[in-house]
């Protein structure tokens, strides 16, 4: 079993602490002392009631607890408006299995608004990308819908030339079927239009790498908090070589790390996952995160890309999988789910 020592940190952005589990500040990053506070004061710039609740959280975690989507708005001399940050505190044990103390509280803290220092492209670029990435799903659900009616139609056809239907009837069919197959073509050239506009920013992206950084930052939840739980669960990986991608690695890593939560999740009595990488036979690169979870029936396997679709009940969004298929559309390749219940679940890239 793998055990990262240190969980990296990916975005320059992200605001990073750690406390002492009784409350007191040990680190802060440079992010952290311009949106939240001070190495003396780390909450200076919160109102009193957010600064009781990330307090607050800060103690609750320093007693094991992992606590996660806390909520505070800083008020900084650059914004008229107050910063929302998204703060997830999390417990660290001591080095020693048998030692179940906390040793220290890590936070870290993502900015939910454009900060000012931002270029009007950068913003304008940073909404067109989710904008994309949502019109890619819908254009999927769209061509789904126009497949379907198409189909139908040919049916239609076959029968009206079968009861030799009117003239006038069949040219009807004829210009439905042409309107579909013209609605069909625009959305796959908005499709292809997306596609290209990302990759203008995409770089070189070697998978194995990616998926070693994704199982290290997302430790804490596969490793840390399951065994203060008492569940145990393992990582395991077979991380063959694989042709480098073309690709945006941030969004790429966003996959793999929706794909480790959803496994986590999918095993309340522990278990593990299993990373593979390896090269198809048509040349293409290929990753498969298997977990020995509960496994999902077909119905859910049927709606679990849908936008909003989630089996959580109120802990989830119904987005985490919904945008991992944009993106891995947006990056000209597929992601397939193949699952039994009880018996465990293959997501394939």
């Amino acid at each position: 079993m793998d055990t990262p020592e240190a969980v990296p940190t990916v975005e320059p952005t992200l605001l990073v602490a750690t406390f002492a589990p009784s409350g007191d500040l040990r680190h802060c990053n440079d992010a952290w002392q311009s949106v939240l506070g001070t190495a003396e004061a780390p909450w200076a710039l919160l109102s009193e009631d957010d600064r009781e609740l990330a307090t607050a959280s800060v103690l609750e975690a320093g007693k094991g607890s992992l606590v996660t989507n806390q909520v505070v708005n800083a008020h900084t001399a650059d914004r008229n408006e107050p910063l929302p940050v998204l703060l997830n505190f999390v417990p660290v044990h001591g080095d020693d299995k048998e030692d179940h103390r906390i040793t220290a509280v890590t936070i870290s803290g993502e900015v939910m608004a454009e900060p000012p220092s931002w270029m009007i492209s950068q913003t304008q670029r940073h909404r067109m990308e989710a904008l994309g990435r949502m019109t890619m799903g819908v254009a999927h659900d769209l061509n789904n819908l126009l497949s379907s009616l198409i189909g139908h139609i040919e049916l239609l056809q076959a029968k009206a030339e079968r009861e030799a239907t009117s003239d006038a009837i069949q040219s009807s069919l004829r210009t439905i079927e042409t309107t579909a197959e013209d609605g069909a073509a625009l959305i796959e050239k908005l499709q292809r239009y997306i596609r290209e506009d990302t990759r203008k920013h995409f770089g070189r992206v070697s998978l194995p790498d990616l998926v070693e950084e994704c199982i290290t930052i997302t430790q804490p939840y596969w490793y840390n908090e399951p065994r203060r739980q008492g569940i145990e669960i393992e990582v395991e990986k077979r991380l063959g070589s694989v042709p480098t991608t073309m690709g945006d690695a941030s969004e790429l890593r966003e996959v793999f790390v929706n794909l480790i939560l959803n496994a986590v999740q999918a095993m309340p009595e522990g278990g593990t996952i299993t990373f593979e990488t390896y090269t198809t036979e048509q040349g293409a690169a290929g990753v498969r995160v298997t977990d020995t979870g509960v496994g999902m029936s077909d119905e859910v396997q049927d709606n679990i890309f849908e936008p909003l679709f989630t089996t959580k009940d109120e802990q989830g969004t119904g987005m985490g999988l919904s945008a991992s298929y944009g993106i891995v559309q947006e990056h000209g390749g597929d992601i397939d789910v193949a699952s039994e219940p009880d018996e465990g679940t293959t997501f394939t890239l």
